[in-house]
Parts: C-alpha cells; sequence; structure tokens
C-alpha cells in the first residue's frame, strides 16, 4: 500500500508541468501584464515547462552540499542538483515525516522528482548523464526482493491456517495460507495428500500463492486367474 502511495504522487508530480505550461500561455494570451514583477513569475513558469519532468529512483551513493549520486535500480549513476532551500524532504515509514537536507543520509533508499536539466550549478558536474534538479525527495524502504520458490511434499499437520508439509528429505516446512490464494480450499486438504505449492519467502515465512493436490493413483484391480 505503501508504494501505491508513492508512485500515485510521483505520477501527480509529472503532470504539474502541463497544467503550469497551459496556465502561462493563457495569461500571456489575455493582454498585457499589470507588471514586470508578475510578467517575470509567468516567464519562470514557462520557463520550468521547458525542463523535462522526471523520477530518479535508487540509493544515495554519495552526497555534497548541492548534489547527490544515486545508483538506480538498474545499476546506473545518475546525478541530482539539490538547492535544500528549493526541494521538500519527506520521510516515509509508519508514518510520514517533513525532514531536511541534512537528514538525507548515504544508503537511504530514495524516490527524486524533479525537471530534468543537462545545464546544472553542481559543484562536480557529471560527464554521460544529464542532472535531475530535485523539487521532491521522498525517504523510503527500500523495495523487498520476492523470493519464490515451488515446492513438492505429503501433509503431515493442519492447524487453521498452518499446513506443514513432509518433503522428501523427511524435513518439515510449515507453509502459510494467506487471505488469498489459488487452488483449494485448506478444509478439502487432507493429512497424506501431497501437494504442489508455490510459496513467497518473508524471512522465515512462507506464504503459500497456488497450490494443487497430486491426484491419487487408485491400483488397478486384479484380474482373477481362470
Amino acid at each position: 500500500m505503501k508504494y501505491i502511495l508513492i508512485i500515485f504522487i510521483t505520477i501527480i508530480f509529472l503532470s504539474i508541468p502541463k497544467n503550469v505550461a497551459a496556465q502561462s500561455q493563457t495569461s500571456s494570451d489575455s493582454g498585457s501584464l499589470p507588471s514586470d514583477s508578475i510578467r517575470e513569475k509567468v516567464r519562470e513558469k514557462f520557463q520550468t515547462t521547458k525542463n523535462n519532468p522526471k523520477a530518479y529512483i535508487g540509493t544515495v551513493t554519495d552526497k555534497t552540499q548541492d548534489s547527490i549520486q544515486m545508483k538506480n535500480l538498474g545499476g546506473e549513476i545518475e546525478f541530482v542538483s539539490i538547492n535544500p532551500s528549493e526541494v521538500v524532504f519527506i520521510k516515509i515509514a509508519k508514518t510520514t515525516t517533513a525532514v531536511k537536507f541534512t537528514d538525507l543520509a548515504i544508503g537511504d533508499f530514495t524516490i527524486v522528482m524533479g525537471y530534468l536539466n543537462n545545464q546544472s550549478n553542481i559543484t562536480t558536474p557529471p560527464q554521460g548523464n544529464g542532472v535531475l534538479k530535485a523539487k521532491r525527495i521522498l525517504i523510503v524502504s527500500p523495495l523487498e526482493k520476492i523470493n519464490r520458490l515451488n515446492i513438492y511434499g505429503e501433509i503431515a499437520k493442519i492447524d487453521k491456517k498452518t499446513v506443514t508439509l513432509r518433503q522428501s528429505d523427511n524435513k518439515n516446512l510449515d507453509i502459510i495460507f494467506p487471505k488469498k490464494w489459488v487452488g483449494p480450499e485448506i478444509k478439502e486438504l487432507n493429512i497424506g495428500d501431497k501437494i504442489y505449492a508455490v510459496l513467497i519467502q518473508k524471512e522465515n515465512i512462507f506464504e503459500v500463492r497456488t497450490v494443487n493436490v497430486s491426484q491419487k493413483v487408485s491400483p488397478s484391480p486384479t484380474k482373477k486367474v481362470q
């Protein structure tokens, strides 16, 4: 749920420039502006729309007084220009908290939203990729790696939502049935059934995603010898 909220915020952010551009154009078409200060603000907003809105996702690997270096999910290095007074910093954990640039540390997993612009004022300009000028930085928990397992075993015990499987090496494994899964209900399972299961491992907990009961082979009737 947390990551769905983060993605939703990112989508909203990336849609802002189009609205700003539309407002700027409407203002220009309506006639002369009342003052130089308003004209300058409109010019700045219109200039902002020329930049490319973008979001970087990854781990902070280096930090200076006005920039950070990140390694994205693909292992590539990306650069972010930061003016602490112009950037909103938010830490999302069990609660959502406004933080400062000084709270951002090497090793933090972040989502950086801003505008991609090859012109930057950071102290050490990077080579290659353009620099993202940050506007909002979210500090979040790293994405969890999903460990998917396929197992086969015989049901040795059934206890509410927990089923104990005896595997081919005679070792027992407790598997947990969550709210939803694909396959028969627990009440349809019996001790002695042999099942195939697809599991998701979360630390020492094995959650069921799919269950299939192996069909029992009935012995063929013995023919009587005349």
